[in-house]
């Protein structure tokens, strides 16, 4: 399964890019999904992968949590895909999917604390899981419109510039 979520995002990451612009943009952007402001729904992905590397170095204490003193190399990955429609009314719904694998300098253990914190806590990490899964309700406190960017966790071009927002839902600790 996690080889096929990472052809699918190698896939959408080598096709090929297109520029727009929306009509209060003065440069185009390049998005593989364009994201128009009258669209409900949202796609978007991200890959981050994080090589880390040491040389040898006296150590005089080694356990089984132990920073190593031999050299080494690790690689993590994280992948990523955000998901998320406007409902009307103020509310949204987000849903987002991950997959974290590969290692940290000593399997991310040691230090005091993570090498590497897409490998956090369990460095065998592999099969796909809920990273976030959250439904959110925007209240206006008043008629006035601001102009807002959408981000992973919130969908929305504009909001009321008096508002309450309420989240509920799962959400990422680390």
């Amino acid at each position: 399964m996690n080889r096929l979520v990472a052809l699918a995002l190698v896939s959408l990451l080598l096709a090929p890019a297109r520029a727009h612009a929306q009509e209060s943009d003065t440069q185009p952007t390049w998005s593989l999904l364009p994201h128009p402001d009258d669209q409900w729904w949202s796609l978007s992905g991200q890959v981050n992968v994080i090589e880390q590397a040491h040389p040898s170095f006296p150590s005089p204490y080694a356990g089984p949590n132990s920073f190593r003193a031999e050299s080494e190399h690790a690689v993590s990955r994280v992948l990523t895909i955000f998901t998320g429609a406007r409902l009307g009314r103020g509310w949204e719904a987000v849903v987002d999917i991950e997959s974290a694998g590969g290692s940290g300098l000593s399997d991310a253990l040691g230090l005091a604390g993570f090498t590497d914190l897409d490998v956090v806590r369990n460095p065998a990490l592999g099969a796909p899981y809920v990273a976030r899964a959250m439904m959110r309700k925007i209240v206006a406190l008043s008629p006035e419109e601001v102009q807002v960017a959408p981000t992973p966790l919130s969908l929305s071009h504009s909001l009321p510039a008096r508002r309450v927002a309420i989240r509920a839902g799962k959400l990422g600790a680390t």
